[in-house]
């Protein structure tokens, strides 16, 4: 039970298969951190370089992200590696030159490993916990309220954002949690606070990313956002399918109340918007114009737009074909014809 553990070999089941890397904080731009990076002698823009390195991630079971992410469960530092941090806290508090301040690297107690205590939110955990011996791979049980834990160490996690996390975990769980005797919470503060860190922090906030611009607000607080197809321009030289859709069935269906009536090119329909629903116009739109040959059938009977002086039409007169002289046979030629022996003479 003495030996420390390691940050994998604790989770709310009796399995230990499931290791995935947490990363400790996310975002550089939180007024602790901006503290934090101020008073730790860290460079501007260091924290966003490295946030994704080994020194601010935790790898732990993968049913134990979520109450790490909740700030419900926390590695504390031990009593003397959070002394230490204080005490580079205080000096950097004082130093009104950026390029002077001290680094918690540079300070032989903050090296690594860190040995940590895992501390835990009484208020939203009483199932038990489980840990793994590191040399003889038992594995304990431990009930609320988790008295018997063992204590661990980490030795790729950073000391300081664990103080970090150990701070937010303290200030956030003051009534739901054993009293600590070193008051990280007011302690931070104070020294947080000094005419100096507030200057340094000015620097920090510069050097943040500016964010993307986002898009106009309307009166109640909500993005407009335009529903409207964008196009490249009038004169793109391959229009969308759409349009190219919308063109080929103006052409090719005519509305029922014009099904009498001749096109006029002067008068014909144009879409208000390039944007025309197909779906609403074949609604309205459902008699097609018949094949070719049956248009020139019907040219002749077709009503016109206007009345038109048509010049009055005369009948050819008939040819007759000319009269010929055919001569009569007489019933006995023609059976005589029909049996070959009639000889015309």
């Amino acid at each position: 039970m003495n030996a420390l553990h390691f940050e994998d070999q604790v989770s709310l089941e009796p399995s230990f298969d499931q290791v995935e890397a947490y990363m400790l904080h996310v975002a550089g731009d939180s007024s602790v951190l901006i503290y934090h990076q101020t008073a730790s002698g860290m460079e501007p823009g260091e924290f966003s370089r490295r946030k994704k390195h080994a020194w601010n991630n935790l790898n732990v079971q993968r049913n134990l992200i979520t109450s790490f992410d909740l700030a419900s469960m926390a590695f504390r530092p031990s009593d003397s590696v959070l002394k230490s941090i204080i005490s580079v806290y205080r000096s950097n508090s004082v130093c009104s030159v950026l390029e002077n301040r001290i680094r918690l690297d540079e300070k032989p107690a903050l090296r690594l490993p860190v040995d940590c205590s895992l501390e835990i939110d009484l208020s939203a955990q009483d199932t038990p916990i489980f840990t793994k011996h590191p040399h003889t791979g038992e594995i304990t049980r431990h009930l609320y309220p988790y008295a018997t834990l063992p204590r661990f160490t980490l030795p790729l996690t950073d000391p300081g954002l664990l103080g970090i996390a150990a701070y937010t975990f303290d200030r956030g769980t003051s009534n739901y949690r054993a009293p600590c005797p070193l008051d990280i919470v007011q302690r931070f503060r104070e020294l947080w606070s000094t005419d100096e860190i507030m200057a340094h922090c000015k620097v920090f906030h510069n050097q943040l990313p500016t964010p993307p611009s986002s898009p106009p607000q309307s009166s109640h607080g909500k993005s407009l956002i335009s529903h409207k197809r964008k196009y490249i321009g009038d004169d793109q030289a391959n229009p969308p399918k759409r349009i190219r859709i919308a063109a080929t069935a103006s052409r090719r269906i005519r509305p029922t109340c014009q099904r009498h009536r001749r096109a006029d090119p002067k008068h014909a329909a144009v879409p208000s918007s390039p944007d025309v629903d197909i779906a609403s116009d074949v609604a309205t739109l459902v008699v097609v114009e018949p094949s070719s040959p049956l248009k020139r059938k019907r040219a002749a009977s077709q009503v016109q737009d206007c009345p038109v002086q048509q010049a009055p039409t005369r009948k050819r007169p008939r040819k007759d074909l000319p009269t010929t002289t055919i001569p009569t046979r007489t019933t006995y030629e023609r059976a005589a014809k029909g049996k070959g022996r009639f000889t015309s003479t």
